[in-house]
């Protein structure tokens, strides 16, 4: 019986006019979200072409994490799981300069610059409002940002503190739907981080004066609350 997982990679094979990730790239990560292998076997079995290759960039394989992402939340734990995998390091232009063992990939800045750029278009699309899918993939990726914040996986301080800033942005209080999408769009952050967030916000100038004080309480008041809680 096919898996969800199953279903949405073919018809992204279908509708897809130039797949920028490999068969066996795709089929290395459809096994591991199917339970069928474990995180080192499939990092291993994911990068292996990238790594073989003195041409081929990992911007392929990470752009293909990145559409899971978007697309399933439920499958958030699993790709940080698999990000964090040993790995021998993999240089942004996808060669393997050497073999180590205990290494992490040392490529996430390059995965961190391709989320942006991800990021970036799901943001414009939800802003326009004319696509219910755009703005949840959106709201699903802010949450898989927030997830790997949380689990020191990559630097996004000051991307947390910037949606903060725009979700209690004054001139956005006459756009409803910009202020929506923006608040929805910084709770992702605030559920997993506000301690974090808190703490940098009250020193912090990446935040409009006018938007400071206001997110700085609201993370403050979700810190304290996720303290009483033991969280």
């Amino acid at each position: 019986m096919s898996s969800t997982y199953d279903t949405w990679m073919q018809r992204m094979l279908n509708e897809a006019d130039d797949h920028v990730a490999t068969v066996e790239e795709w089929q290395a990560l459809l096994d591991y979200l199917n339970r069928n292998i474990t995180a080192e076997e499939a990092a291993s079995k994911y990068t292996k072409q990238v790594a073989k290759s003195e041409d081929r960039e990992t911007v392929y394989i990470w752009t293909l994490l990145q559409d899971v992402a978007k697309d399933f939340p439920q499958a958030h734990v699993k790709i940080i799981e698999l990000l964090k995998a040993h790995l021998p390091p993999l240089d942004h232009k996808g060669r393997n300069p050497k073999s180590g063992e205990g290494e992490f990939w040392n490529d996430l800045p390059n995965f961190e610059f391709v989320l942006r750029e991800h990021v970036d278009g799901l943001e414009a699309a939800a802003i326009r409002g004319a696509d219910g899918v755009k703005t949840r993939q959106f709201i699903n990726i802010c949450l898989f940002n927030a997830r790997t914040y949380h689990d020191g996986l990559l630097p996004l301080a000051q991307w947390a503190l910037m949606l903060c800033g725009q979700a209690f942005e004054k001139d956005y209080f006459d756009e409803d739907h910009k202020q929506a999408l923006y608040l929805q769009a910084a709770a992702q952050y605030l559920m997993l981080n506000a301690p974090k967030i808190y703490q940098l916000s009250a020193t912090d100038d990446a935040l409009p004066q006018d938007a400071q004080a206001t997110a700085t309480e609201l993370a403050k008041k979700m810190a304290d609350t996720m303290a009483e809680s033991d969280l």
